[in-house]
C-alpha cells in the first residue's frame, strides 16, 4: 500500500445565483494499491485517474462543497 496526499480546491455554489460564494482548499492522503498511486503520481495534478477525481468529487460534495481540481500530489509516509 502507498499514501499519496491530493492537495485540492473545492468550491461552494449559491444555488440561486449558480456561482461560487466561497472557495476552499484542502488536502487528504489516501492508501492507494502501487500500481493506481504509479499513475497518480505521473499525472500529477494535471489529469487524475478517474476512480480519485471521483473520490474528490463525492468527499466534496460530504462537505457541502463542489470539486473543481488538484492543485498538488505527492506521496507520503503511513504517518506523514
Amino acid at each position: 500500500m502507498r499514501y499519496i496526499m491530493i492537495t485540492y480546491h473545492m468550491e461552494k455554489i449559491d444555488p440561486e445565483l449558480s456561482t461560487a460564494t466561497e472557495t476552499a482548499e484542502t488536502c487528504i492522503k489516501l492508501p492507494m494499491r502501487p500500481e493506481l498511486a504509479e499513475l497518480v503520481l505521473a499525472a500529477g495534478e494535471r489529469q487524475l485517474p478517474f476512480e480519485v477525481t471521483l473520490t474528490l468529487v463525492h468527499i466534496a460534495e460530504l462537505q457541502g462543497y463542489r470539486y473543481t481540481n488538484a492543485v498538488a500530489v505527492e506521496e507520503v509516509s503511513l504517518n506523514g
